[in-house]
């Protein structure tokens, strides 16, 4: 058993945030620096967390693991089901920690697509017409509201949402270590 790649995660809720090719101002490429700016920051503060469990908590978690399922292997008193079932044991901890930091990071990220999406959708209901075209300044518009709304949800994410997460995650990895096997 190991641990599926957690610091390769996709970080998603950007696509929400568009940007027309060929305008002559470089105004859509400024904005466009500053989305992907954001999600920079963003990115690397769930890296960040990823990195703080992995070196406190998971690796030491897959050693242990490890030594116990070598020791269920060298035990010659057990027959296979036996070996399988004490390997089983083993393997509990881990895979519950695996599970609560892929469960944790897929509620963070599923809050901020919420709140970049729903920055979409306010700065275009604010400024769609009738006919729900809109002119070219409005687009502009659109990209400026909404990038001011989503630098509100990652700097939410990055001062509150993913501490607060760490300290549960760090909280119940803590509490999943005290309950593996002695090594």
């Amino acid at each position: 058993m190991h641990f599926k790649s957690l610091t390769g995660r996709r970080v998603v809720g950007f696509q929400y945030l568009t940007f027309p090719n060929g305008s002559d101002d470089g105004l859509f490429d400024s904005l466009e620096n500053e989305a992907k700016k954001m999600q920079n920051r963003y990115t690397e503060a769930i890296s960040n967390a990823i990195k703080e469990w992995d070196t406190k908590f998971l690796r030491k978690m897959q050693s242990i693991y490890f030594g116990c399922g070598k020791k269920c292997c060298d035990n010659k008193d057990f027959d296979t089901e036996q070996v399988q079932s004490c390997i089983e044991h083993c393997e509990k901890p881990v895979s519950a920690a695996q599970s609560l930091v892929q469960g944790e990071l897929n509620q963070l990220q599923s809050r901020f697509q919420t709140c970049v999406r729903e920055c979409s959708h306010r700065a275009h209901d604010k400024f769609k017409g009738a006919d729900d075209t809109l002119t070219e300044a409005q687009r502009i518009l659109v990209q400026k509201e909404t990038l001011v709304c989503v630098n509100k949800c990652v700097e939410e994410q990055i001062t509150n949402a993913i501490p607060a997460t760490v300290r549960l995650v760090s909280a119940q990895l803590q509490k999943l270590r005290a309950e593996q096997p002695s090594d």
